[in-house]
Formats: structure tokens, sequence, C-alpha cells
């Protein structure tokens, strides 16, 4: 049988009384989910990480002490374009709340539970393991630097019973909890870069990487700083740093590989949104 989307449920000892609801909200979706349940050690990173050997077409990363909406997964798949991941409103007890438009920083962001592309998810390279807490923040200003963007879906389809969280809980407790928040955003460029997703303005939005030439190859520039690099080979200039996308000539690309990095179009990347109904019996 094909499912259309894997689940992943990592828990803590200290969930074992919760999970089972998780769980079951899981093995209660409208549309037939594959769903991992599995005991996490440190971090839920690990397990969701193994969402990069999933074999359907997207993931949903569930937190043990959340529960699904039934129609999660229906209705994502439903409000899926093909060119977005899927993400929703939720409600915490009697409260419901909306995230602002990819926005994410340490005062705003929707919750780790989308609908993921699977091949996307592998391609970033999933969440990091080594960190203490945030791990879905950074993922997903990954996601938004590389430019993969979500679609909000204005339902509360993620509800959480419990309003305290004892893993961040003990995070926000760490005295170097603000640097680690601060360095998440520098990883990838600074959030002036990340805002720059789904037509914020940002520097990622407003940057001109020129005029692209017959043969040109888009890449990521891999100095630091914004100066200019010349090559002999093309007799062309180029203005970038710190990771500025800007088209390139083929030959400079294959002779300056500490230089220039090929961007992989994350578009092909998407399965189609007829492909996803169809496997999941929607259509």
């Amino acid at each position: 049988m094909t499912f259309p989307a894997t689940i992943l449920i990592p828990y803590a000892p200290y969930h074992a009384s919760i999970v089972t609801r998780a769980y079951q909200s899981a093995l209660a979706q409208t549309v037939e989910c594959e769903v991992v349940l599995g005991l996490s050690v440190g971090t839920p990173a690990k397990l969701r990480n193994q969402g990069m050997q999933a074999q359907t077409d997207f993931v949903v990363f569930l937190d043990a002490d959340d529960v699904l909406n039934p129609f999660f997964v229906e209705r994502c798949l439903q409000a899926y374009d093909g060119r977005h991941y899927v993400y929703t409103a939720w409600s915490e007890g009697d409260a419901a709340f909306k995230p602002k438009p990819c926005a994410w920083d340490v005062d705003s962001h929707h919750i780790v539970t989308t609908l993921y592309p699977t091949t996307l998810f592998k391609t970033l390279g999933g969440f990091d393991e080594t960190l203490p807490g945030h791990e879905d923040a950074d993922f997903y200003m990954r996601s938004y630097s590389k430019g993969v963007c979500g679609i909000f879906l204005d339902e509360v389809l993620v509800h959480r019973p419990d309003r305290s969280s004892q893993r961040s809980d003990a995070f926000h407790a760490r005295a170097d909890y603000l640097d680690i928040m601060q360095q998440i955003p520098l990883k990838y460029g600074g959030l002036e870069k990340i805002m720059g997703c789904c037509g914020n303005p940002g520097v990622q939005a407003q940057h001109d990487p020129g005029a692209m030439q017959p043969g040109d190859i888009l890449v990521e520039t891999l100095w630091s700083g914004m100066h200019s690099e010349y090559s002999p080979y093309s007799d062309r200039l180029y203005v970038g740093g710190n990771h500025i996308q800007i088209w390139v000539a083929a030959i400079d690309v294959e002779k300056f590989p500490n230089l220039y990095k090929p961007v992989q179009n994350m578009a092909e990347l998407f399965p189609s949104k007829e492909r996803a109904l169809k496997e999941s019996g929607l259509i």
C-alpha cells in the first residue's frame, strides 16, 4: 500500500504517559499514513531524521505532547500547491494561534508540525542533532535560506493540550539560550535574508543577481564579505559573498569550485499536487 505521508513521533521517557494520544491521533487520520514512533535520546532530532529514509512523498513531525486533528493530512494535501510545504494554525488549551507569515525569530514562528516534501527534507539534511533545543527553528530557517517556503492553511489542525514542555523549559533556562538563538539565523545569512522568503522584504528578495548570459549557471558564492571576484577565463567580474546567489559562466564554475557552488533547483524536488492527491486517494 502507498501512503502519502510518514508521521514521525519522537518521545522522551517523561512522555510515556501521554504519547499514546499523539500516536492515536496519527493513526486516526482520514488519509491513512505511515506512523513512526520512537524513543528519543537527547533531542527529538535523531528520530525525526528517520524521515530521510521515508518512502512517502511527505513527512510530518509531531511532538509527543501534541495531537493532530483527524483531517490534518487530508486538508494539508488539499492545500498543497506543489511549490510550498504546508503549515497550519494550532491551539493551546482554549486559545488558537496563527503564525506571522514566514516569521522565524525568537518571538514568532510556526510549530514544527508541517506537511513537508520528503525529498526536500533529505536534500536539506534534516534536523541538526547537535543543538540542545530549537532544532525546529534551525531547520525551517535553513529551509527558507534555500528558497523552500511554507504556505499557511488557516485552520486549527494541531492541538497542544499541555501548555508546558519539560525540554523546552529546560532549554529556555540555559545560560546560553539567547546566544544559541542568535547564532541560529546567522548560520543562514541573518534574519534579513531568511525573511526574504514568501515575498517578504529582505536581502534575499531584493538582491539582483545580475544579468544572466547564455550558458550561465546559478550558484551560491562561497567567499565571505561583499567583494568582487574576477575570472580570466570569462573576463567577467562577479560581486557577491556571504552565500549570495548569482549567475556565473559555466567555465568559471568548473575552474573555481572553491568559489561557486551550483544551486540545486529545489522546485524540481516538490512532488506534483496531482500525484500527491492521487497517492492519497483524494482524487
